[in-house]
Order: C-alpha cells, then sequence, then structure tokens
C-alpha cells in the first residue's frame, strides 16, 4: 500500500487534559503508516469526546477529517481502532460509503483492517460498528443506574461537592460556614421569607457564593 493517509485519534475521558492518550495512539498509528509505507499528511484529533450514540457533544476533527477524505486528500484513514473512530452506526455506514465513493483505506492498530469495498468486509465492519454501539450504550445504562441508586441512598456520585459540604477523600464533609447559611435559609423560607428576600439581604450583607459571586434565586434554590 502507498498513498497519502491521515491519523484520527480520540479518547473520551482526560481528566488530567494532559492528550497523553491521543498522543500514544497518533505514535502508533504511524508505525502502522510505516509499516505500509504511507505518508502522513494529517492528524485529526478530539481530546476528551465521546463517540458513543448518547453523546451529543460535537467532533471536529472527525468531521474535519471526513471533510477533507471526501475532497480526496489522502485515500488511506489510520487509527488506533474501530471504536476511536466512532461507535455510531450510522457514522459506520458514512466510513463504508467513502471507501466506496472514494477507495479511501481504513486501517487500525488493535482492529485490523477490514475491505470496505467487499461486501464481507463491510458486514464484518457493521457488527463490529454494532457491538460498538452496544458496549457504550451498556456503559452509559450502568452508570445512570449506579447514579440512581447513590441518589436514592442519599449518597454523593461525584462532580463539585454541594453547597453546605467540602469533598474530602471522595467523601463529603460539613463545611460549617456554608451549613450555618442553609439553616438560615431554610428557616427564613418555611418562615414565609421569598428567595428573592433572602437573596436580597445575603447580597447587601456581602455574603457571596463559593465563586465569590453575588446569589441569585436560581443558585439559591
Amino acid at each position: 500500500m502507498t498513498g497519502k493517509a491521515a491519523i484520527y485519534t480520540r479518547i473520551s475521558k482526560d481528566r488530567e487534559g494532559q492528550q497523553q492518550g491521543v498522543a500514544r495512539q497518533e505514535q502508533l498509528a504511524r508505525e502502522v503508516a510505516k509499516r505500509k509505507g504511507l505518508e502522513v499528511v494529517a492528524v485529526f484529533s478530539d481530546n476528551d469526546i465521546s463517540a458513543s450514540t448518547r453523546s451529543t457533544k460535537a467532533r471536529p476533527g472527525y468531521s474535519e477529517m471526513m471533510q477533507r477524505a471526501r475532497s480526496g486528500e489522502f485515500s488511506a484513514i489510520l487509527a488506533y481502532s474501530y471504536s476511536r473512530l466512532t461507535r455510531r452506526p450510522q457514522e459506520f455506514n458514512d466510513l463504508i460509503e467513502l471507501a466506496e465513493a472514494k477507495k479511501v483505506t481504513i486501517a487500525t492498530v488493535a482492529s485490523g483492517e477490514f475491505d470496505l469495498n467487499l461486501a464481507s468486509g463491510r458486514a464484518v465492519a457493521r457488527t463490529v460498528a454494532a457491538w460498538d454501539a452496544a458496549e457504550a450504550e451498556q456503559t452509559s445504562e450502568r452508570i445512570k443506574a449506579q447514579k440512581q441508586q447513590r441518589a436514592a441512598n442519599g449518597q454523593w456520585h461525584g462532580g463539585a461537592a454541594p453547597f453546605g459540604y467540602t469533598a474530602q477523600d471522595k467523601r463529603l464533609i460539613p463545611n460549617t460556614s456554608e451549613v450555618k447559611l442553609v439553616a438560615e435559609a431554610v428557616k427564613r423560607v418555611l418562615a414565609g421569607d421569598s428567595l428573592h428576600s433572602v437573596v436580597t439581604d445575603w447580597n447587601s450583607r456581602g455574603i457571596t457564593t463559593r465563586f465569590d459571586k453575588h446569589w441569585r434565586q436560581t443558585n439559591l434554590r
């Protein structure tokens, strides 16, 4: 195989923001390109973005890659695996159409290579796409169920600590000063005060939110 190739990298979660996952994927894809005698002319990346059917976040790197592939800038797309490219069956169909219309070859580090110009290759690819989508959806369902169970048990399920608490070693510890404000607000509202009156009073007293902002009815509620 010879010609020009593009590399696509993606990772769903990059909690540290170091982009090490996508960097490793690019390195491995470049090794594939070298073995196949391909010249890498472009690298597209979507770091910290999911490609599951439940995700609504745009993937600008993927969109640009598909656009430039359709314009004929390269004849091969390299990725770490097919699930790094996408977990959406419809997008897999787009890749198949791209392969058929523009003779673009898709090769991966971990998932092998399917000839999308052959019926057998397309059948295998669609099967892989269906299972990738199912795996992502099952993970989403499992996480949702876990959060619902934790909420039902009154447990914290991560994220920013709610007002009145401080997160410490993945546990919620009461914040003394914030707890006093919560108690004050509860007593006043139960006594008939409006949220507006509490907010107006707190702002006039110089009481700010955790982020040193003025209080509003929405965040007090």
